[in-house]
């Protein structure tokens, strides 16, 4: 999607504009949420070039908007997916997880009894 809109954003952007300041300006809008009409829409440069109408502006804008729904959409699926396969992942191995936790805790216990035993015994002889 990415891709997709930087291709579209460049070939309806005007000629001055370069393939970097596209990509830039994709890259904010995609991963930053920050990007300012003028500059990252129309790639509008200077006050001249902001009075001056353009015939496409419609369509960057229509490419903007579509681009940033698709593509916010997109990564919030992508992270509910992620989150959902952990979390499943998780639930199957909750019991596993539970009784290695219980069986650390009583291998634990009897080892400081044996321990206190031992102790016990040798300083009983002293």
């Amino acid at each position: 999607f990415l891709g997709a809109y930087t291709i579209a954003a460049y070939s309806i952007s005007t000629k001055d504009v370069s393939i970097l300041q596209v990509i830039l300006s994709a890259y904010r809008l995609n991963f930053l949420s920050d990007f300012d009409m003028d500059a990252d829409v129309y790639f509008k440069t200077d006050a001249t070039d902001q009075q001056r109408p353009r015939e496409w502006e419609w369509l960057q804008l229509v490419v903007f908007v579509v681009a940033s729904f698709v593509i916010t959409i997109s990564m919030m699926n992508i992270y509910i997916g992620v989150m959902s396969n952990a979390f499943d992942h998780h639930t199957d191995c909750v019991v596993e997880l539970f009784v290695r936790a219980r069986a650390d805790m009583g291998l634990d216990h009897a080892l400081r009894i044996e321990a206190l035993n031992r102790w016990y015994n040798f300083c009983g002889r002293c």
